[in-house]
Formats: structure tokens, C-alpha cells, sequence
């Protein structure tokens, strides 16, 4: 079940050790990202994503399940909501309702989207509910028509409305993909600084552990101690990138989220993270071994420290 390997020789590795990562139970839940996927279906089959060859069935979350989950999160000292994982927010018709009912209960809540059913109404209705942002993963207008297979045209439309909203500063802007040139970029760039929007990170598109990546050091992950996924059937998996649910860690509707998170299953997984003992998707993920300041940048929500 698990492989000893060798960890990093990084600052961040080492200070992670000594914060975040001190111990295989949380005491403190108040840093826990919970991501609630209200849906798995998606209008979009880019060539990146997992969803494609994912295997699980396809839903919507039910309100009792979703309704539990706030409760649950609210009496432990969850404080942010992020509404997001194997699917697309924006296809659930509960989407406004459902941030409205976390933002009352003094969530920070943000979403996920590709954008192409983010219009000027929806925008707004979200923002008016108590959406605290919402980010927007996009590419270059080539490489997005290439890897999504859809027309960049809809994401123009909907970008120059969302410009004249009084919340507009709420939509941030992810640049995802390598596979566009230098100058595609640029006018990339250019194009949502003449809206006002401005790109927040550009990222590698990531492996979702679905090959070896033979590593000869590996960084620890970040995700087993400050984010917690919930699929739309309730089950938890180990964290984002198990996107079939390999390993299932409970189910929300059976139980306590604060008593999964320390569930005994969850706790060794940690335990054994700590150790350099690794399970074999951790193995084959690379998204933090591509980029060490994914550790960085959750050491600094915890700490406040800045660690590079």
C-alpha cells in the first residue's frame, strides 16, 4: 500500500514538518479548504482533465447532503467553501442558492469555472448571493479551442459583459496550459487588461496521478492536512486528484466531517506521508512535484510566513 521514497532536502519541506504538517491529527480546522462537488457532469471535454476517463457515476448532490455539510463545517471551524472539483458549478441549477446559504452562515465562498455559461446575469446573481470570487480557467484563444473544443467567442462575450458589472473584481483569471506561443500569450494578456481583469497564476497542467513520474524526490503534499473533498454522493476521497475515488475515507452521509478527518484510515495516511511512506497515487501525482511553491503558498495561508 505504501513506498518509502525520499523527500525533498527544501526549506519548505522542512518548515512544512515543523507547521502544518506537525502532526497526523487536526486539532485546528479553521485552514481546511472544503470542496463540495455539487456536480461531476461537465459541458466541457478538454484533453487535460481526467474527467474523460473518469469512471464513477455522474450526479448532482442532494440539499440534505449539501445542507449537513455546512452545518458540520460550520460547528468545527471550516471558514472557507470552495465549490468545485470533477465537474462544472455552473451546469447545477442550485449553484445561487447554495452560495447564498453558505455565505449566510459566514462562509468564504469562491468557485470554479471554464466560463461558458458564465453571462452577465449568472455573474451577478452569484456575486449578489455572497460569492467572495470566482476564478476563471482559461488559455490563449488557439490553445483553448484546441484542448476544449469550443468556441473561445462565448468566453469573449461573456468577459466584455461581466466587465460593466459593479463586481467585476471579483472574477479571477487562471491561465491553464503550456501549449501556446509567446506572442499568444501577450495578446492573451492584453485582451483581459483591456477589460480590466488580470491573469492570478498560469499553471502546468497537472498528471492527476495517472502516470509514474519517477521522481527521485518527492515533496510532501499539502492536501491531507488543509483541504478536504466531498464528492456529490458524499464520499470522500484521499483529496483532488483521486478523481474515481480509489481510496474512500468515508461517507459524509454516514458521518461526522470532523470525524473523518481524524478517522483512523485518514490519521495513518498522514502518519505514514510524514514518515516518507507514500501511497501509490501520491506516487504518481505531480503536482507538487512540478511545482514546490504549491507547498510554499499553503505554508504562507497557514503561517503567514513566506518560506522561499
Amino acid at each position: 500500500m505504501y513506498k518509502k521514497i525520499l523527500i525533498s532536502n527544501t526549506k519548505q519541506n522542512e518548515y512544512f514538518k515543523e507547521t502544518l504538517g506537525k502532526s497526523e491529527i487536526l486539532e485546528d480546522y479553521s485552514h481546511i479548504e472544503l470542496r463540495p462537488e455539487i456536480t461531476n457532469c461537465c459541458n466541457f471535454e478538454c484533453s487535460f482533465c481526467a474527467h474523460q476517463i473518469m469512471k464513477r457515476k455522474k450526479g448532482f448532490m442532494k440539499d440534505d447532503l449539501f445542507n449537513k455539510i455546512l452545518k458540520e463545517a460550520k460547528e468545527i471551524g471550516i471558514k472557507t467553501i470552495d465549490i468545485r472539483n470533477m465537474g462544472e458549478p455552473l451546469l447545477d441549477e442550485k449553484l445561487v442558492d447554495r452560495t447564498q446559504a453558505a455565505s449566510k452562515l459566514g462562509f468564504e465562498v469562491h468557485t470554479h469555472t471554464n466560463g461558458f455559461l458564465l453571462n452577465f446575469n449568472l455573474f451577478n446573481e452569484l456575486c449578489e448571493a455572497g460569492i467572495s470570487y470566482i476564478i476563471l480557467s482559461l488559455s490563449p484563444r488557439t490553445e483553448f479551442e484546441k484542448t476544449r473544443n469550443r468556441d473561445f467567442g462565448v468566453i469573449e462575450n461573456n468577459l466584455n459583459e461581466i466587465a460593466r458589472s459593479n463586481y467585476k473584481e471579483r472574477l479571477i483569471v487562471d491561465m491553464i496550459g503550456a501549449d501556446h506561443t509567446q506572442k499568444e500569450e501577450e495578446e492573451f494578456e492584453q485582451f483581459l487588461d483591456n477589460l480590466g481583469f488580470q491573469i492570478r497564476k498560469k499553471l502546468i497542467t497537472h498528471n492527476f496521478a495517472t502516470s509514474n513520474i519517477n521522481a527521485l524526490k518527492y515533496n510532501y503534499c499539502h492536501r491531507l492536512w488543509n483541504s478536504f473533498t466531498i464528492n456529490w454522493n458524499g464520499d470522500v476521497p484521499l483529496c483532488c486528484m483521486d478523481y474515481d475515488g480509489q481510496l474512500n475515507l468515508g461517507n459524509v452521509y454516514n458521518n461526522h466531517i470532523r470525524d473523518i478527518i481524524n478517522s483512523s484510515l485518514y490519521s495513518e495516511v498522514r502518519k505514514e506521508h510524514l514518515a516518507g511512506n507514500f501511497l501509490e497515487i501520491c506516487l504518481k501525482c505531480d503536482n507538487n512535484h512540478i511545482n514546490n511553491n504549491l507547498i510554499n503558498r499553503a505554508l504562507e495561508n497557514y503561517t503567514g510566513v513566506n518560506t522561499i
